[in-house]
């Protein structure tokens, strides 16, 4: 297909791929099964905006990869014909991208030159998996349209190989057959559309088709050898990561849970106190340090370093108990960007995360001190509802979905009346967080640091229109892990009142941040993810200015759904109008088949909040 051609078939897009493909070989040496990896991307610029020159890498992890055999090249298109321009400088570096503060992965990087309209850029590398375990996945659509994205894997005789799809397959053609002692599966996809961004999804897998090959069983002298593909295999294989822990403690450990113990003479305050301990003592660092990212750290030196990962702090809680003479667990989880189940993906790829967990009158209790603010007996946001495995010895584990916390735990309650001084309004109350409401605001708190505080709190406190000026505020317990956080504040709302003749036009519903829970997208495959569930209640009341008397107050407002609810009233009292509201958030998730309806009812919420109290003059 020439680029003329191209264009008219993707008029909307600044490149196209013409072809990404991976061939893996997995075969047998030394009796383990080893992979190599063979990877080709070309992409043709189809108009003007990709002239100049185009950064590339190539991502790799020495810890479980080798990476050789890359080259890369421009075709530019010249007299009828294309030239190669072949990449002569590449340059290999640290990936130090994301919030990971040491990552062992490196990137090998290198610059396209002459890239312009009509020219296609190719690179082609070789990966050899040093741990054929790590598979990874494939993705079958990209942020940019493709005419064709190919996998093929060849599995030498002996080997068994099987994968899980995610996602719609129905346009993927999928082909297995058998040449001699090799298996070769086969997937293509053609005149794939460019996968878009869809609002409020925190895991883009879940829109995308992907697949996860993995090796199932592997030929021995005593039979096939299980590798992957069960949940036992999976354990297995993660226990191998923590059974050599050290659990001898230091005098460092002993004595800051004697001191804690010394505070607490219950089970149930004891883990607390520890918590409360590491939450506020351990500095979370994201470490992905080739095995170091999925072996905890010995607990003795995080404790004296007072920093470590999750996998650390998860260790170091569970080390910390267990000598309080309390019994813990390690338990790998999931976080919300990985939508799966252990049932789904037995791969170490369902997991990405550990916390630790106790058990109390058969419930577990999950910790995970990763989140500095939250309070005690709270997941962290993101493990909300996810399944984790726990371990519960070298052959027992246990499955168990970590709850959603409850919308009437997370709230958020603002009280305050409101004057009117000519066309400003001024507002006097407080706002009292709790839950993940107020944790969310803690954390940014603490983050900002004093100089960038009040810039902060007129952020949050916001109301009305960008002309709002916060003149004072004062707050409490915001180190308080297990109390709401209070606001009292006092705010003006410059040129705010419209004033027509005998008549003032004031509108009560200064806070609009539920419209932003729209999706604005147009095509829609999935729900929709949101950080927790909440209530949010808000009782104002307006000075009626001497001289004037009301005309007309809003018809009172209430819908309902089984995801959220919102009650507006109104009422005049004591010389004031009274608006109460509530809006209670149900869940953290929207089905697909709910969110036309979200849609249709944040519209219908953004209209009935234009409404406006209408004073006259007597």
């Amino acid at each position: 297909m020439t680029i003329d051609e191209l264009k008219q078939k993707y008029p909307k897009s600044n490149s196209v791929v013409l072809l990404h493909q991976e061939i893996f070989e997995i075969s047998m040496k030394k009796d383990q099964p080893i992979v190599e990896r063979f990877a080709k991307t070309q992409i043709a610029f189809i108009n003007d905006k990709g002239i100049g020159q185009t950064k590339d890498h190539v991502l790799y992890d020495p810890t479980f990869q080798n990476l050789k055999d890359v080259s890369a090249c421009t075709w530019v298109y010249k007299e009828g014909k294309y030239v190669k321009k072949p990449v002569t400088q590449y340059h290999d570096r640290k990936y130090v991208e994301g919030e990971s503060f040491y990552d062992s992965h490196m990137v090998r990087e290198f610059v396209y030159s002459d890239v312009g309209y009509g020219s296609v850029t190719e690179k082609e590398y070789t990966h050899e998996f040093l741990d054929a375990h790590f598979l990874g996945s494939f993705d079958f659509g990209y942020g940019m349209p493709a005419e064709m994205i190919d996998l093929i894997i060849r599995v030498e005789d002996g080997i068994e190989l099987d994968y899980k799809t995610f996602g719609n397959f129905s346009a993927i053609q999928f082909e297995k057959t058998t040449k001699g002692k090799t298996t070769e599966y086969h997937w293509t996809n053609r005149s794939v559309a460019e996968i878009k961004d869809q609002d409020y999804v925190m895991d883009e897998g879940s829109y995308t088709p992907h697949l996860y090959p993995y090796i199932k069983t592997y030929p021995s002298k005593n039979g096939p050898v299980e590798y992957f593909g069960s949940l036992d295999a999976l354990y297995k294989h993660n226990f191998t990561y923590i059974k050599n822990l050290n659990h001898d403690y230091s005098d460092a450990l002993k004595s800051v849970v004697d001191s804690i113990k010394a505070k607490n003479t219950t089970d149930s305050t004891l883990v607390k106190g520890i918590m409360n301990w590491v939450q506020d003592n351990i500095h979370y660092i994201a470490f992905e340090d080739g095995l170091g990212g999925l072996i905890p750290r010995d607990c003795n030196l995080v404790i004296d370093r007072k920093f470590g990962d999750c996998k650390d702090m998860a260790n170091l809680l569970k080390n910390m108990l267990e000598y309080g003479g309390i019994k813990a667990y390690l338990c790998w989880i999931g976080t919300r960007d990985r939508n799966y189940t252990y049932t789904e993906l037995p791969l170490p790829y369902c997991d990405n995360h550990m916390i630790a967990a106790v058990k109390f009158n058969d419930e577990y209790t999950f910790l995970d001190a990763t989140g500095r603010y939250q309070p005690f007996g709270f997941p962290t946001m993101f493990i909300q509802g996810k399944e984790t495995l726990i371990s519960l010895s070298e052959d027992k584990y246990d499955i168990v979905e970590v709850p959603v916390v409850s919308s009437s735990r997370n709230t958020v309650t603002d009280d305050f009346t409101i004057t009117m001084s000519g066309k400003d309004l001024v507002l006097n109350g407080n706002v009292v967080m709790s839950g993940f409401a107020r944790s969310t605001h803690a954390e940014r708190f603490m983050d900002a640091g004093p100089q960038n505080e009040k810039d902060l709190m007129r952020q949050i406190l916001q109301r009305g229109s960008n002309k709002c000026e916060l003149d004072s505020y004062h707050y409490k317990n915001l180190q308080n892990k297990d109390s709401a956080m209070v606001v009292d504040y006092q705010l003006t709302i410059h040129d705010y009142v419209r004033q027509v003749d005998d008549e003032v036009y004031v509108n009560l519903n200064f806070d609009k941040h539920i419209r932003d829970l729209k999706p604005d997208d147009e095509v829609r495959t999935v729900g929709c993810d949101y950080l927790f569930a909440y209530e949010d209640y808000i009782d104002s009341r307006f000075t009626i200015p001497d001289g004037y008397q009301v005309k007309y107050l809003p018809e009172n407002f209430t819908l309902t759904s089984p995801y959220y609810s919102m009650d507006i009233s109104y009422q005049e009292i004591n010389g004031m109008v009274q608006m109460k509201k509530t809006w209670k958030f149900f869940d953290i998730h929207i089905p697909l088949e709910g969110v036309d309806i979200l849609k249709k009812h944040m519209d219908e919420i953004a209209l009935y909040q234009r409404k406006t109290i209408v004073l006259k003059k007597k």
